[in-house]
C-alpha cells in the first residue's frame, strides 16, 4: 500500500455504530428469547463491532455474523487496540449504544414484531389444550358362585398370577365351616383385590374378586342363595348411601365402588342341574351371568363341546345369560365361549415364570394359562381389558334402576304426608261433629221418658224389618240353589247320554273296514247264543 494511502488511512475517521436502542427479544439459532435484557451474562465475551461503510485496516471488507457465517473471533484474529485507527470504542460504549452480538443474529423493531406474531399464530393453532390430569381411580368387582370343589379359590389365584410380584400372593379364603357367617358378617375377608396402575393414562386399576360360600354346603339351598343375592342388593345399598351422605367432605369417584360388576358361575363338569339353573337365572336378574366350566381338564374333547353346547342352551332357555358384544369377545380372543372352560392348579413351573400353574399327568400336563388348554386368559383379557366398559355402563344403568326404586317410597311419602295430615284433621273434625250432635240427641232422650219410648220402638221396628228381610233373602236364596243343583244334575244327565249316543253314532259311521263288521257281527250273534233260553236248543 503506498504512502498517500497510509495517511489517508490514518486520517479518516471511522463512524460509531448508531445508538439506537436494542430492546428484547433476541432470536439465537432461530429462536426467539425473550427476556435477554434481564439477564445477568456471567461470560466473557469478545465483542468486535463493524459498519457497514468501513472495514478493516487492512482493506478487506466487512466481516459480520450476518454477512460472514464462518465468522469467528479466534485467536488468529488479533483484537482491535484503542490507539490503532478502526478499532471500536470501548467495551462499555460498546454495549450501551451499540448492544453486543453473541453467537446470534441482532433483529430490528420490525423483524421481532413479525416474529412474535409469527410465534402468537403458531400458538393460536397448536391443538387441544394440553390438560395435566390428576391419577384418577377405576373399580372392578367380580361375584364367583358355585358349589364346594369346583376350584373357585385357585381359580382367583391363577386369574391373579399374571399380576402378582409374589407366586405365593395371598387369596382371602376361609374354611368351609365358617364361609358362611365370615360371609354374612365381613364379606371383604373373602375379598382378593391386586391394584394396577396405569402411568401413562395416570388411572389405577382395582380388581376385586368376591369370593362366596360354596353353593350347597348349608342345609337350605334358598337360604344359601338369598345369602348371595342380598349381598349384591347390600352393595348396591352401600354405593347409594355414600352419594346421599350429607356428611361426604369428596367427590364419589373418589370412594371405593362396592358394586358388584359381574357374576361368574362354576357349573362342575358332566352335569347341568336343575338347582344351578334356577340360581343363574336369580342371579341374571340382578348381575350379568358369566358362566364358567369347572375343572375342564376332567372331560374329554367330545365331552367338552356336549357340556358347553349343554350350559349354553339351558342358560337362554331360562335366559340367565350375560351377551358380550362381537367386539369384545373378538378382542379378548374368546372365540368358543361363552360358556368358558377353565383349568386351575396351585402347581406353579417357575421355569417358565415366575407363576405359571401346571396340572401334571403321567401322559403330560395341562397348562392353565395357555390358550389352547383353558379359556382363562381369554377370560381375563374379556373382564378387565376388552369388556370393562360395557361391564361397568351395565352397572351405571342397573344402579340407577335401584336408586329410583329405592327413591319411590320417599316421594311417596313426600306427596301423601300433606295428605294424610288433612285426611287426620278431617277425622278429628267429624269426631267432633259427632260428639256435638249426640250431646244435642241425647238431652231429650236422658230428660223425656215418652220420647225414649218411641225411640226404642222405632229402633226395634227397624231391627224386625232387618231380620225379616234378611230370612227371605236367605229362603230365596236356598230356593234357587236348589233349582240349580236339579237344572245342573238334569243338564249332566242329558249331557251324558248325548255323548253315549254321539260315540255310538260315530263308531258305527266310522266301521268302514268289512272284516271289522264282520267280526262285530259274529261276536253278536255269539251273545245272543249264549243269552238263549235253556229249552230253546236249536239254532238261534
Amino acid at each position: 500500500m503506498s504512502t498517500s494511502g497510509i495517511a489517508e488511512a490514518e486520517s479518516t475517521e471511522i463512524a460509531p455504530p448508531p445508538t439506537e436502542p436494542i430492546a428484547d427479544p433476541f432470536v439465537f439459532n432461530g429462536e426467539t428469547m425473550p427476556g435477554m435484557r434481564d439477564q445477568v451474562v456471567t461470560e466473557t465475551v469478545e465483542t468486535r463491532v463493524w459498519t457497514e461503510e468501513v472495514g478493516a485496516a487492512d482493506g478487506s471488507p466487512p466481516r459480520s455474523p450476518d454477512r460472514d457465517p464462518t465468522y469467528r473471533n479466534d485467536p488468529a484474529t488479533p483484537p482491535y487496540s484503542a490507539a490503532s485507527p478502526g478499532s471500536p470504542p470501548p467495551e462499555s460504549q460498546q454495549l450501551s449504544d451499540a448492544g453486543a452480538i453473541i453467537q446470534g443474529t441482532l433483529h430490528s423493531e420490525l423483524e421481532r414484531v413479525q416474529l412474535a406474531r409469527e410465534v402468537d399464530v403458531r400458538a393460536a393453532f397448536a391443538g387441544l389444550p394440553r390438560v395435566h390430569s390428576h391419577w384418577t381411580h377405576r373399580y372392578m368387582k367380580i361375584l364367583v358362585v358355585g358349589e364346594a370343589g369346583v376350584g373357585k379359590t385357585t381359580f382367583i389365584k391363577n386369574l391373579f398370577a399374571a399380576y402378582a410380584s409374589d407366586p405365593k400372593f395371598p387369596v382371602a379364603d376361609t374354611p368351609a365351616r365358617g364361609a358362611r357367617k365370615a360371609f354374612q358378617d365381613n364379606p371383604e375377608s373373602l375379598c382378593t383385590e391386586v391394584v394396577l396402575q396405569d402411568v401413562e393414562r395416570r388411572v389405577c386399576y382395582h380388581y376385586r374378586v368376591q369370593d362366596t360360600p360354596a353353593f350347597g354346603d348349608g342345609k337350605d339351598l334358598d337360604s344359601d342363595q338369598a345369602a348371595v343375592l342380598d349381598h349384591i342388593r347390600a352393595c348396591n345399598q352401600a354405593f347409594l348411601d355414600a352419594e346421599q351422605d350429607p356428611g361426604r367432605r369428596s367427590p364419589l369417584a373418589s370412594h371405593p365402588d362396592p358394586r358388584v360388576d359381574a357374576c361368574l358361575y362354576f357349573f362342575p363338569p358332566h352335569t347341568c342341574r336343575a338347582n344351578d339353573l334356577e340360581f343363574a337365572r336369580l342371579l341374571a336378574a340382578a348381575v350379568p351371568l358369566i358362566p364358567v366350566l369347572a375343572k375342564a381338564d376332567a372331560m374329554t374333547s367330545e365331552e367338552l363341546a356336549g357340556q358347553r353346547a349343554r350350559v349354553a342352551r339351558a342358560l337362554a332357555r331360562h335366559g340367565a345369560q350375560w351377551t358380550f358384544s362381537p367386539r369384545a369377545l373378538a378382542e379378548a380372543g374368546a372365540h368358543d365361549g361363552p360358556p368358558f372352560a377353565v383349568v386351575g392348579s396351585r402347581d406353579m413351573d417357575l421355569a417358565v415364570g415366575r407363576f405359571w400353574p401346571v396340572r401334571r399327568y403321567p401322559w403330560g400336563r395341562v397348562e392353565a394359562l395357555l390358550t389352547r388348554h383353558s379359556d382363562l386368559p381369554a377370560l381375563r383379557r374379556l373382564l378387565f381389558e376388552a369388556a370393562f366398559e360395557d361391564l361397568k355402563e351395565n352397572t351405571d344403568a342397573r344402579y340407577l334402576d335401584f336408586r329410583r326404586d329405592q327413591a319411590a317410597p320417599g316421594i311417596v311419602a313426600v306427596v301423601t304426608t300433606p295428605v294424610r295430615g288433612l285426611v287426620k284433621l278431617a277425622e278429628w273434625g267429624f269426631a267432633v261433629a259427632a260428639v256435638l250432635w249426640l250431646s244435642q240427641q241425647a238431652g231429650p232422650l236422658l230428660t223425656d221418658p215418652k220420647y225414649r219410648q218411641r225411640k226404642l220402638e222405632d229402633v226395634r221396628e227397624k231391627v224386625d224389618t232387618l231380620a225379616t228381610n234378611v230370612r227371605e233373602t236367605a229362603d230365596e236364596v236356598r230356593a234357587k240353589s236348589a233349582n240349580a243343583v236339579g237344572t245342573a244334575k238334569e243338564a249332566a244327565q242329558n249331557l251324558t247320554s248325548t255323548t253315549r249316543d254321539a260315540a255310538h253314532r260315530a263308531n258305527r259311521v266310522l266301521e268302514k273296514n268289512v272284516t271289522s263288521r264282520e267280526r262285530r257281527m259274529e261276536q253278536e250273534r255269539r251273545l245272543r247264543y249264549e243269552s238263549r233260553p235253556f229249552w230253546r236248543f236249536w239254532g238261534e
